[in-house]
């Protein structure tokens, strides 16, 4: 389409905000156990819960997104991840069980683990050929400086707001 610019725009900014926070969240999490219980152990736990099920099931999700409808995988995927992250704020306001919060963390990684293949396979749909070689990059830019940033910024989201707040952020 003519306004296929506005359109990467738009979805680029929803994918900006959902993915900083998505990534915040799950290191607040982090960090609320590493408070919680200092212990390293558990810290290397969460961590696993937080990254591993992308690492292992990302590669399904991008089998699922070559056969079936992209738009729909990406919404439901995000749209999962959202509600996860509304009913751990809910519910989680006080103290936390930490199997709970594994399985929130797992739960969270396998809707990420769907929605990122699908957003990558989304964009040469989305882009004409000839500004694909400049577009690329900058999905990919957008995706790492999500990365680098919401460590640092899911851990000042949570010392400033706390726990909760930062699972209905991600919502």
């Amino acid at each position: 389409p003519k306004n296929w610019l506005a359109i990467i725009a738009f979805i680029w900014a929803g994918q900006a905000a959902s993915m900083i926070t998505s990534y915040a969240a799950g290191y607040a999490v982090v960090w609320y156990v590493t408070e919680s219980t200092g212990s390293a152990l558990m810290l290397a736990a969460m961590n696993i819960a937080v990254m591993l099920p992308v690492g292992l099931i990302s590669p399904f999700g991008g089998i699922v997104a070559d056969k079936h409808n992209r738009k729909l995988i990406m919404i439901a995927a995000d749209g999962a991840v959202g509600v996860i992250s509304l009913v751990a704020g809910v519910f989680m306001a006080g103290d936390v069980a930490i199997p709970l919060l594994l399985a929130v963390c797992i739960a969270r990684a396998v809707g990420q683990a769907f929605h990122s293949p699908a957003m990558m396979a989304a964009m040469p749909m989305l882009v004409p050929d000839k500004h694909l070689l400049r577009i690329n990059p900058l999905d990919q830019l957008l995706a790492s400086v999500a990365s680098i940033g919401a460590p640092a910024f899911g851990i000042f989201l949570y010392t400033t707001l706390g726990f909760s707040s930062v699972m209905f952020l991600d919502f």
